[in-house]
C-alpha cells in the first residue's frame, strides 16, 4: 500500500495520516479478485477504510460491499449534491438512463422535472402520468394529454381511467367534457349520473338551478 505521512505539529513531529491500500477481496483459493481501499485517520484515532473500489467498479462509500456502481452508507445525513455555485446555471442533479436519456432533473432554482428535459415550471413538474397507490394494480392516476386533465383509478386490475376529465374548464363525469360546465353520463345499469343531497338541518335546497346572476 501506499502510506501518506505529514507533520502534525510546531515540533515536526510526523505521523501517518491516511493511506491506499489493494488487495484480495475473497477468501476463495484460486481467485484472485482485486479491491483498492483508501483510508484516513481521525485525531486521536487509527486508519479507517472510507472508499472502497471492488473487483467489479463498484464503489463504496461507507461500506465494505458495495452492491451497485456507486453505494453510500452513512450514519450521519445522507449525500450532498453540490450544483457548483453560480458559475452552473442549469441543473443541480441529472439522472439518466443507459441510453443517455434524461429521466430526472432537479434544477437549480429546485425545481424538480420527470421525463422533461426543459420547461420544468414548477416544485414537481411529471410530464404526462403520475399514479399514487400500494402497486401496479392499485392506483390513483392523473394524466395529462391533449388538453385534457383526467383523475381515474385501476383497482384489483380492472381500469376505471378517465373517470373525470376537464378541459377548457369544463368537467366531464364518465364521458369526455362537452360544450357545457358539467356533463355527467353514467353507462350501467341502474347507476346515476348525479346525485345532489343536503344534510344540513337548516338547508333550504337540496339543488338550486339559476340563471344569470
Amino acid at each position: 500500500g501506499i502510506v501518506f505521512s505529514g507533520r502534525y505539529d510546531s515540533s515536526n513531529n510526523v505521523t501517518d495520516m491516511a493511506s491506499i491500500g489493494g488487495g484480495k477481496e475473497n477468501t476463495t483459493d484460486g481467485n484472485f479478485g482485486g479491491l483498492l481501499s483508501f483510508f484516513t485517520r481521525p485525531h486521536n484515532g487509527s486508519d479507517t477504510e472510507r472508499m472502497r473500489i471492488d473487483s467489479s467498479g463498484n464503489v463504496g462509500i461507507g461500506t465494505a460491499s458495495p452492491s451497485s456502481a456507486l453505494h453510500v452508507d452513512s450514519s450521519n445525513d445522507g449525500p450532498i449534491f453540490d450544483s457548483g455555485g453560480t458559475g452552473n446555471t442549469n441543473h443541480a442533479l441529472l439522472v439518466r438512463d443507459s441510453a443517455n436519456n434524461q429521466l430526472l432533473r432537479v434544477n437549480n432554482d429546485g425545481n424538480i422535472g420527470i421525463g422533461l428535459t426543459t420547461g420544468i415550471s414548477s416544485k414537481l413538474h411529471v410530464n404526462t402520468e403520475m399514479s399514487m397507490g400500494p402497486d401496479a394494480n392499485n392506483r390513483g392516476i392523473i394524466n395529462y394529454s391533449s388538453d385534457t386533465l383526467s383523475f381515474g383509478t385501476r383497482q384489483s386490475s380492472s381500469n376505471y381511467f378517465s373517470t373525470v376529465r376537464i378541459t377548457n374548464g369544463n368537467v366531464g363525469i364518465g364521458t369526455v367534457p362537452g360544450a357545457v360546465r358539467l356533463n355527467s353520463v353514467a353507462t350501467a345499469s341502474g347507476n346515476l349520473a348525479g346525485m345532489f343531497t343536503n344534510t344540513h338541518a337548516s338547508g333550504s335546497y337540496g339543488v338550486k338551478i339559476q340563471a344569470g346572476s
